[in-house]
C-alpha cells in the first residue's frame, strides 16, 4: 500500500510538472503572437509612409510635366514665329529641366519597382506568419485534444490501479485465512505421500517396461540386420547372374549377327552369279533364236548355215556335222547344189528339237537353283526371326532381373530406414533413461523425496498422528514448489504478474516533455494499455466462470502471494 501511494503521489509530481511546461508553452506562444501583431502594425505604417512619399513623387512629377509641356509649347511658337530666339540662360535652364524631369521619371519606375517588390515580401512574409499562427493554433487544439485523451487514460489507469489494489487486499484476506487452515492439511499431505509412493512404483514399472521394449527391439534390429545381409548377398548374387547372362547374351547375339550377315553376304554373291549366268544365258537364247530365224529364212532361200554359225553343244555340233558330211556326200554324189526339201526339213526339225530340250534342261536347272536360293532365304529370315524372338525372350528375363533388383534395393533402402530408426529409437530411449536417472536424482535430492523417503523407513516406528514442525515446513516447502510447477491449473493472477502489470502501466504513462513530436507513440502506447487491459479483463471474466477454487488452488493462490 506505501508503494501504490509513493507511485501515485510521483504521478501526480510529474503531471504536475507536465501541466506546469504545458501552461509555460502556451504562454510562450501567446506572447510569440502578440509580437507578430506589433510587427504586422509596424510594417502597415510603414507601407503607408511609403505610399504617402510615392504620392507626393508622382504630384512633383506631374508638375514638372506640366512645365516641360508649357516650355515644349513655348518652344514651338518661338521657332513657329522664327522672331525671337531663346536666351541662353533660358535654354540651360531648359536643359536643366529636362534632365530633372528624366531622372525624376527614372527614380519614379526605380521607386515603383522597389516598392511593388517590397508589397509583395511583405505579402509573402504575411502569409507565411498567418500559416504558422494556424498552425500553431492547430497544434495547440490536437494538444488540447491529446491532453484530454491522455487525463481519461490515466483516469483509467487510476481505476484499474485501485481496482488491483482492492484485488491485493482481498487476496491478503485469503491468505490470512489460508494460514490458519494449514493445520487441516496434514491429511493431504500423507495422501500426497501416498501418491509419491505410487509414482515412484509407477515409474520403476515403467522402467522395466522400457527395458524389456529396448531389448525386445535390439532382437528386432538383429533379425532385420541378418535379414538386410541376407538380401545384400542375394542381390549380389542376383547381380552376377544378370551380368553373366547379359554377357552371354551379346556374344550370342553378336555371333548370330555375324553369321546371319556372312550367309547373306554369301547368298548376295550367288543371286549375282546366277543373275550373271541368266543374262548369260538370255543373250545365249536370243542368239539362237537369232540364228533359228537365220536358218528358216536360209530354209526358205534354199540355203543351209555353217556349223561354226550355230551355237551348239558338243555332241549336238558332232551330230549336225555328220549330217552335213552326208548330205556333203549325197549332194556330191548326186551331182547337186543343194540337198533335198525332206532333209532340210528333217534337219531343221531335229536342230530345233535339240535346241528345245537344251533350252528345257537349262531352264530346269535354273528354276531349281532359284527354289534352293529361296529355300535358304526362307531358313535364313526363320533363323533370323528365332534370334530375334530369343533376344526378345533374353531382354525380357534381363527386364525381370532388373525389377527385382529395383525390388531389392527399394527393400534394402527400407531395411536401412528400419535400422536408422531402431538407432533413433535406442537414441530416444538411452535419452529417457538418462533424463529418467536425472528426475529419479532430483527426487531423491529434494525434500519430497527425502520425506518420502524418511516416511518410507519409519512407517513402521510411526505411533502418534502429531509431525514436528521442521517435518511440516519441509511438506510446506515441497507444496510450494508443487504450485510453482502448476501455477497455470487454476488460471488465476500470479503476484509477479501483477507487479508485472503495475510496473508496465507506469511505464506507458507518457512522458510529456516530449508531446509536440511523439503524439504518434502516445496513441500506440494507450492501443497497447487498452489492449492489455481487455485481455486482462477477458482472463478475469475466464477465471470468474470456473467453479469455486479448491483447497489447493487457495494454497496456490496464497504462496503466489508471498
Amino acid at each position: 500500500l506505501n508503494r501504490g501511494k509513493l507511485d501515485r503521489s510521483e504521478q501526480e509530481r510529474l503531471h504536475g510538472v507536465q501541466m506546469r511546461s504545458c501552461e509555460a508553452g502556451m504562454q510562450r506562444l501567446q506572447t510569440e503572437n502578440e509580437r507578430l501583431i506589433n510587427e504586422m502594425q509596424s510594417l502597415l505604417e510603414a507601407k503607408s509612409q511609403i505610399e504617402k512619399a510615392l504620392e507626393q513623387q508622382t504630384k512633383l512629377i506631374d508638375e514638372l510635366k506640366a512645365k516641360l509641356s508649357t516650355l515644349d509649347k513655348n518652344e514651338d511658337t518661338c521657332e513657329a514665329s522664327n522672331t525671337v530666339e531663346l536666351l541662353p540662360n533660358e535654354r540651360d535652364e531648359l536643359l536643366r529641366l529636362r534632365a530633372n524631369v528624366e531622372e525624376l521619371e527614372k527614380c519614379l519606375t526605380a521607386a515603383s519597382e522597389y516598392d511593388e517588390a517590397r508589397r509583395n515580401e511583405r505579402v509573402r512574409l504575411l502569409q507565411q506568419l498567418i500559416e504558422q499562427q494556424n498552425c500553431k493554433v492547430q497544434q495547440l487544439t490536437e494538444t488540447q485534444a491529446d491532453w484530454e485523451e491522455l487525463l481519461a487514460t490515466l483516469q483509467i489507469a487510476q481505476k484499474l490501479e485501485e481496482s488491483a489494489r482492492a484485488e491485493l487486499q482481498l487476496k491478503h484476506a485469503e491468505l490470512e485465512e489460508l494460514n490458519a487452515l494449514f493445520a487441516e492439511q496434514n491429511e493431504e499431505l500423507r495422501q500426497l505421500q501416498a501418491i509419491a509412493l505410487l509414482a515412484q512404483s509407477n515409474k520403476e514399472e515403467a522402467d522395466e517396461n522400457v527395458q524389456t521394449n529396448c531389448e525386445m527391439l535390439q532382437a528386432k534390429l538383429n533379425a532385420q540386420l541378418a535379414e538386410s545381409a541376407a538380401q545384400q548377398r542375394q542381390i549380389e548374387e542376383l547381380q552376377g547372374k544378370n551380368a553373366r547372362l547379359e554377357r552371354q547374351l551379346n556374344e550370342d547375339y553378336a555371333e548370330e549377327v555375324a553369321r546371319n550377315q556372312r550367309q547373306l553376304r554369301a547368298l548376295q554373291t550367288k543371286m549375282d552369279k546366277l543373275k550373271t549366268e541368266r543374262n548369260e544365258y538370255a543373250e545365249r537364247l536370243a542368239a539362237m533364236e537369232s540364228e533359228l530365224q537365220q536358218l528358216k529364212k536360209s530354209k526358205r532361200d534354199g540355203l543351209v548355215l555353217p556349223p561354226e554359225f550355230v551355237v551348239l553343244p558338243k555332241n549336238t555340233l558332232d551330230a549336225c556335222a555328220s549330217a552335213s558330211d552326208e548330205t556333203a556326200t549325197f549332194t556330191d554324189a548326186n551331182g547337186n547344189t543343194s540337198g533335198s526339201e525332206s532333209d532340210s526339213n528333217e534337219r531343221m526339225r531335229i536342230l530345233t528339237k535339240v535346241l528345245e530340250a537344251e533350252y528345257r534342261r537349262k531352264m530346269k536347272r535354273y528354276d531349281l537353283h532359284i527354289h534352293t536360293l529361296l529355300g535358304n532365304i526362307r531358313k535364313l529370315k526363320k533363323t533370323l526371326r528365332a534370334t530375334e524372338q530369343r533376344a526378345a525372350h533374353l531382354t525380357l528375363e534381363q527386364c525381370k532381373t532388373m525389377e527385382e533388383l529395383r525390388e531389392l534395393r527399394l527393400s534394402r533402402r527400407q531395411l536401412e530406414e528400419l535400422r536408422l530408426k531402431c538407432e533413433h529409437n535406442q537414441n530416444t530411449i538411452k535419452a529417457l533413461e538418462q533424463a529418467l536417472a536425472m528426475e529419479r536424482q532430483k527426487f531423491e535430492a529434494s525434500d519430497l523425496g527425502k520425506a518420502a523417503h524418511i516416511t518410507r523407513d519409519s512407517a513402521a516406528l510411526e505411533a502418534s498422528s502429531v509431525e514436528p514442525a521442521h517435518e511440516v515446513a519441509n511438506l510446506i516447502d515441497d507444496y510450494k514448489k508443487l504450485i510453482q510447477q502448476s501455477a497455470l491449473a487454476t488460471r488465476r493472477p500470479k503476484t509477479s504478474s501483477i507487479l508485472e502489470l503495475i510496473q508496465r502501466s507506469n511505464q506507458c504513462v507518457p512522458n510529456l516533455h516530449k508531446l509536440d513530436a511523439s503524439v504518434d507513440g502516445l496513441r500506440s502506447d494507450l492501443a497497447h494499455f487498452l489492449s492489455a487491459h481487455t485481455r486482462h479483463m477477458r482472463s478475469a471474466a475466464s477465471a470468474q466462470k470456473l467453479d469455486g477454487p479448491s483447497l489447493l488452488d487457495e494454497l496456490r493462490a496464497a504462496t503466489e502471494s508471498y
